[in-house]
């Protein structure tokens, strides 16, 4: 069964020094020693509040104190924050959990499964919405969901396909796709907005069938690991560890945290804040904009 705990607690956190433009980074969270451990994802709804998944579950930090909501079998891999239906959870199991401003509540979870389980028949990992598409739609490496209210059901045959067209890069949302362009990353950023790059370099925004060019991917980023939309920009990190800003006309490297390591797997902003979250740990950085 899964179960809350309340934790009011100071967050954790250092600072260390970064190069460019606002403030430093500070680590705001700090996923616990043993093998659950490991962080997934952040969302972030204002400067001091934000959620952070991982395998123990979800905690969210606000006004000082940590509420943690353990999933014990279940661990949490993706959140997403699908305005105006707020705020998902998703994990192993077919589990679903949906934030409504005061608790996370259970929506949808398939048959129990042995903690620490990663089976890709019932992972799942991520959510978006479209233009068209009033319902969210869940998905992982092999299983797709859609929700009706609060219910979730599975799709098949052509329906099934259609919904799987609009997770693959280049989906059918009413934008052609460039001419010799290869698909190479496809990113859900916003109810209908997606960010897709060409194996060439080239990079283009998607919104609502609208085709905006955005600039050429950098030598130096072969592989993208996450990306977040805010303010006309968007922020992305690379397989190799590096961290950017992205407009029409640049990717402007920014200095990630000095101990992320390898790999930032998310990324949210919300009031001139980045949070990016990577192995055991989430760091905040304000002040994006230069003086």
């Amino acid at each position: 069964m899964l179960s809350t705990v309340l934790l009011t607690i100071a967050l954790w956190g250092t600072a260390s020094s970064v190069a460019g433009p606002g403030t430093s980074w500070e680590a705001v969270f700090q996923g616990e020693k043993g093998p659950d451990g490991w962080v997934s994802a952040v969302v972030a709804t204002g400067r001091d509040d934000f959620f952070v998944s991982g395998g123990w579950g979800i905690t969210r930090a606000t006004s000082g104190r940590l509420e943690r909501r353990d999933t014990p079998g279940h661990a949490i891999f993706g959140l997403v924050d699908s305005k105006p239906d707020g705020i998902f959870a998703l994990g192993a199991g077919e589990l679903i959990l949906h934030f409504d401003g005061k608790a996370w509540v259970e929506e949808h979870a398939g048959a129990a499964v042995p903690p620490r389980t990663k089976s890709a028949d019932t992972l799942l990992y991520s959510a978006f919405r479209t233009c068209s598409e009033p319902n969210v739609i869940a998905f992982g490496p092999k299983l797709i969901l859609q929700r009706h209210d609060s219910s979730w059901r599975g799709v098949s045959g052509a329906e099934r396909e259609a919904f799987w067209d609009l997770v693959r890069g280049w989906p059918s949302l009413g934008a052609t796709r460039p001419s010799r362009c290869d698909a190479g990353s496809w990113f859900w950023l916003a109810k209908g907005v997606a960010w897709s790059t060409c194996q060439d370099g080239r990079t283009f925004e998607v919104d609502c069938g609208n085709l905006t060019s955005r600039a050429r991917q950098p030598a130096k980023c072969r592989t993208l690991s996450a990306a977040a939309l805010a303010a006309g920009r968007i922020y992305a990190s690379c397989a190799n560890g590096t961290l950017w800003e992205v407009t029409s006309d640049s990717w402007r490297a920014l200095s990630p945290p000095k101990a992320a390591g390898k790999e930032l797997g998310s990324i949210s902003v919300v009031d001139d804040c980045l949070f990016v979250a990577g192995a055991r740990t989430v760091w905040r950085r304000c002040r994006l904009t230069p003086p």
